[in-house]
This record gives C-alpha cells, structure tokens and sequence, in this order.
C-alpha cells in the first residue's frame, strides 16, 4: 500500500523588489491553520493547528475550513489527509477535492504551490536498505581531516543536501550533496577552531539556521556559531562563542530556532552534590534568556540523582527533553512549550519518569529523542550500560510516548521494541523518524571481531521493515583503513527522504577517521504535460491539477471538470521552487476578496518497478498579496 502526503508550511518572507508575501498596509494579527497533508495514517485526526503572526497584511490562507464538509479532503491539522488509497505498482490513484481557501482583506492576492526542497523531483519513498552510489565511493565517504584525532559526534544536513559533521575540539566537516567537501568552507570542506573560547572540547551538537550559520554544542561549557564559510561568527558570543551558564556545564546539543536564537542543552553540577539536565534559550547573540523556564532554565532532574547527557527535540511549539540518571538507572522526560513551560497535560506536570521496571528492562539509558509527524515522542537507547555494566549483553531499544507521555500500545510490545541481533554491548546512540512514521535507530555493537554501525529500521507499528537490508538492519560497511567503529554517534534523514549516519573509526596506527554514509530513496518524478501517462513513467509519477476556482477567481492553471484523466495537460508537475515558472494556481480578481477557492486534485502512479512503500511530497502553498507578474 502506498499513500501520499505532502508537507505544507506557510511562509512570509520579504521579496527584494520591496513587496512581501503577505505584503503591505497595517499590520495585522494574520491567524493561519497549517500543516496540510495527503495520506492515510493511523491515528486518525488531529485538532487544527493555528499560528498567530503578525504580519504587514490582511492575508490569509486556509485548507478547507468548511462545516459542511466535516470529513474534508483537505483538512488541515490531521496527520494524514486525502486518502489516495490503495495505489499498486502501474496503477494510477487520484485523490478527491482539496479545497484552498485564500484572499487578502485589503489587496488583491494570488495562491502558488512550490516544493520545499528546490528540486525537480517531488516525492521519495522509503530507503530501500542500499546504499547511495551518488555519495562518495558507494554510498561512503571516509574523511581523515585531522590526522590521529578525528571525530564524528554530531551530524546535521542542511536540507539542500549538505552533510556537517562536528568532531573533536571545535571541528566542523562539511560535504556538498555528492559526498564532496566543499570547497567555499574553511580549508577543503573542514574548520578547525582548536578549544576556541579556551574550553571548547568535542562538538556534540551541531544545527544549521535559514542564514546557513552552524550553531554548535562543545563541552566543557561553551556553545558556538560559525558563518556559512566556516569562520568564527563576531556577534556570537565572545567571538564566536558563548559561556553556558551554572556550575561545571558540558554542553552537549543545539537547536537553531526559526527567526533567529537556539535552544542549547547541557548537564551541570547542582547544589548539594550530583548533576543536572538544563535546558536554555539564548538570543541571536548567545545571551540567555532569562524569560525561559524557571528562572532561565528548564530543568530535567531530580533530588537525589546525577542525571546528565540530555537531548531534546522540537516539533512546532512543543520541546521535550531526556536524560538519564545514572545511580537510579532511569529515564527522565519533561515536556514543555517554546517558553520552557512544562505541559501539565504530559505525565505529571510536564514530566515523566521511568524505571527499568516500567520498561521492563535491566537498564534504561536514554540517548535520543525525536516527535513523529502525529507529534508522538520517540527514544532510542540501550538496556544496560553498554560499557560493561550489570547486563554487557545490552539491546538496542525503541520506545514511542504517546503526546501524554504513556508508552504507545500500538508501538511494539506495550510501546517498546527491542533488538539484539548483532553481537553484545549495544550502544543506541541515534534516532529519526521518516515521514510515513516508521523510525530509523542508530547503534553499535561488539561483534567479537571489533565493534560495528548499524541502520536499525522499524515501521510505524514496531514491526522491522522486511525491505530495509536484513529484517530491517543494515550494518554499515568497514571502510579499508579502519579495524573497528569507536562509536555510532548521529543519524538524521535529510529532506529526500535519505538516511545520513556518522561514525568515527579506528585503524591500527591507531588513527581515527570519520565515516558518513547514505542511503538512497525511491524517487518517483513530477508529472510533465507531455502527454505520457503516470505509469508509462520509468520511475512513476505525481503531480496536481486543477479542477474547478470559485467566483472572482482567475485560474492559472488549466481547469478541467474532473481531473480524472492522468494523461491530460490539465495535470501539471509540482514547480521545483516559488521562483519557477508554473508556480501561480490562481489570482484574485478584485481586492478585499477574502474567501477566494480553488479545488485542487493529486494523482500518483507508481511504476511496474516500484515497491509497495510509503511516499511522501514535500509542497507549500503560498499567498502573495498583491498580485504580481
């Protein structure tokens, strides 16, 4: 089975010829639903999500707000929304009407439709477990930037394709979409900044804003920033970087926040002995602040407990955050908003905490933490001390929260699965979640001949996926210059729907290297007006057409009263970016007018080729105001 879903974010941003989408006149409170998708995902539907902005219009957007269509093809704020059903591979599968309500209270308006990802190609399907031969040498690229010390702590890619990878002291990698280090960063692709600020050690987070600026987590204290180019940011901090407030911090993560400041988390001494989890929030200069949490801080710990190493994750306005506790051997949650504000709707006043016994585990050592697109929390660790500890033969484990902080019973066993298929010592280290739900671990693990990387990959019911290498396991490959892999430290999946992993590895000298890896993901192309139907396609295809637009409404896009027909030219390809031609649905033909509609329609045909899968289209629906050329 095969759903479709695109992801639409709604955008201001201020054009260079002076207009803005969303433009001009008083400002305004402009009140948006977003989140618009097209699938059908367990779960069923959500509330609507609204965003208050304001903004220098009265322009506004909304999908399908209509009562009289409660079960709405379009609606938005579910998970999963215009159900193309059962699509098989040479077959064809047209969704019903998406209504798009748009208009401006003071100007005339026009409705686009654009990818996210700038590229020719709207939808990706799963990973299919192979690695990408358009990486590096077969999907691998082996990097040995700073002779005996290289690291590969933390990962991030850019959502152009660009991999950064931070490593020892302040160290940054950064490799083009084919693997390539890029030449216009620092020297050959790779920045070394030593301890800058005097104490900076290991960057184990790393995150990269809409400037293109790298904010970085180093413990021993310090968080930092880096311009596009890899150099020292100035205004950050102290020249680049900026002290993490409390006692004897190791700062260990960092979230880049739209619109400019980042969320940075760390573990701390406290009062009267043991360690804590703090969460701030600094300012685009890296001033804390003091509006955040309590007092500047949301805390995650407790009165008895050393409990350090947090990660956290956002999702819309939503922070969660873990850390676990070393003498009590459990997991600690809290949930909180974007202020720091724990939600009392989330275990007990904003947090949860779980023994080995609520787990059913010998240990639970939580290491990353990740929301699934039904804003259901996800963890990935192992259960025991992957040192050695009480059990060495420690598993890899998954476990998924429902948004009140109860274990999923329709994740796994009670909410938990657990993997120990290759050797002993298992060390969970990193987690993501693609976009039908299924979740992608990053582990390692004591073979008896050194230890290994691996790609564990689960559906979104816990079940292994049978496609993805193995029963869902993938090991990495050994790159020739390494004996053994020192850790399994990041994975993420970039916006194409392809898992990146990092590692570092050791070799006989001993030198240590880095290792990043990708797997490739089912694409399917958009639909050209070629008149070629969408399952003669080589690769299959999708795209959009436009049925029907209400009164005052001036159709870009060729109508067509059913749609139906997938090898029309009515049925357009989704336009690579807002700037692309193509990219105007519909305009408004006289200012005020604020309920203008346009009834849309998407059509998917997978190929003879094509694999049963979960597909995905990232697209955004824009409102420019007023009409422009």
């Amino acid at each position: 089975m095969a759903w479709l879903r695109p992801w639409s974010v709604l955008r201001s941003s201020r054009r260079r010829d002076g207009l803005s989408w969303w433009s001009w006149s008083v400002p305004v409170v402009l009140v948006v639903v977003v989140s618009v998708g097209l699938g059908s995902v367990a779960g069923g539907a959500s509330e609507p999500v609204v965003v208050e902005a304001e903004v220098l219009s009265a322009s506004s957007i909304s999908i399908d707000p209509s009562d009289d269509d409660p079960a709405g093809n379009c609606l938005s704020g579910t998970a999963g929304v215009t159900d193309l059903g059962l699509v098989l591979p040479s077959e064809v599968s047209v969704s019903a009407d998406c209504e798009v309500v748009f208009g401006s209270s003071n100007d005339t308006s026009m409705l686009t439709i654009s990818q996210t990802d700038g590229l020719g190609v709207a939808m990706f399907g799963r990973p299919t477990g192979e690695f990408d031969d358009g990486f590096g040498t077969d999907g691998h690229v082996v990097v040995d930037a700073a002779g005996t010390s290289d690291e590969a702590r933390s990962l991030v890619e850019d959502g152009e394709g660009s991999v950064y990878v931070g490593g020892h002291q302040f160290r940054v990698l950064k490799l083009t979409d084919d693997g390539a280090p890029d030449p216009a960063f620092g020297t050959a692709g790779f920045v070394n900044h030593g301890n800058a600020g005097g104490r900076f050690f290991q960057t184990y987070g790393i995150s990269v804003d809409e400037l293109g600026r790298i904010w970085a987590a180093g413990v021993l204290a310090y968080s930092g920033r880096l311009l596009p180019d890899g150099s020292l940011d100035p205004d950050y901090g102290s020249g680049g970087t900026a002290l993490f407030p409390g006692d004897d911090p190791s700062v260990v993560q960092t979230i880049a926040l739209p619109g400019g400041g980042a969320l940075v988390a760390a573990s701390r001494d406290k009062a009267g002995g043991g360690r804590e989890a703090a969460l701030i929030r600094v300012d685009d200069a890296g001033t804390p602040d003091p509006t955040f949490g309590d007092a500047g801080a949301l805390l995650a710990s407790n009165s008895t407990n050393t409990c350090e190493w947090p990660r956290f994750a956002v999702q819309g306005e939503a922070i969660v955050m873990i850390t676990y506790c070393n003498s009590s051997r459990r997991l600690v949650m809290v949930k909180a908003d974007r202020d720091g504000v724990p939600d009392d709707g989330f275990g007990t006043d904003g947090y949860r905490v779980l023994t080995p016994g609520d787990m059913g585990m010998a240990d639970v050592y939580g290491r990353d933490v990740s929301f699934d697109p039904e804003g259901r929390i996800v963890v990935v660790g192992n259960t025991a001390n992957a040192g050695g500890g009480t059990a060495p033969a420690a598993e890899t484990f998954i476990a998924r929260f429902l948004p009140d902080g109860s274990l999923d019973p329709d994740f796994g066993s009670g909410g938990i699965v657990t993997y120990g298929g290759i050797g002993t010592h298992h060390a969970g280290r990193g987690v993501t979640v693609l976009a039908d739900g299924s979740v992608a671990a990053h582990s390692r693990a004591d073979t008896g001949a050194g230890m290994r990387s691996f790609v564990w990959l689960v559906r979104a019911d816990g079940t292994a996926d049978p496609d993805f290498g193995t029963s869902g396991v993938v090991e990495l490959e050994q790159p020739a210059s390494a004996e053994t892999v020192v850790d399994a430290s990041s994975i993420v999946m970039g916006f194409d729907g392809r898992i990146v992993t990092a590692v570092r590895t050791l070799g006989a000298t001993p030198t240590q290297d880095v290792l990043v890896s990708r797997f490739e993901a089912v694409g399917i192309a958009d639909y050209g007006v070629d008149g070629v139907s969408f399952a003669s396609r080589p690769n299959g295809a999708f795209g959009a057409c436009l049925r029907e637009v209400g009164a005052f409404v001036d159709a870009e896009w060729d109508e067509d009263g059913t749609c139906v027909n997938t090898d029309a030219s009515t049925w357009n390809p989704i336009p690579p970016s807002a700037a692309a031609g193509g990219h105007v649905i519909a305009r408004s033909l006289a200012s005020g007018l604020t309920e203008g509609r346009v009834w849309m329609r998407f059509g998917l045909g997978p190929a003879p080729s094509q694999r049963a899968g979960e597909y995905y289209a990232p697209v955004t629906f824009e409102v420019i105001a007023p009409n422009i050329p």
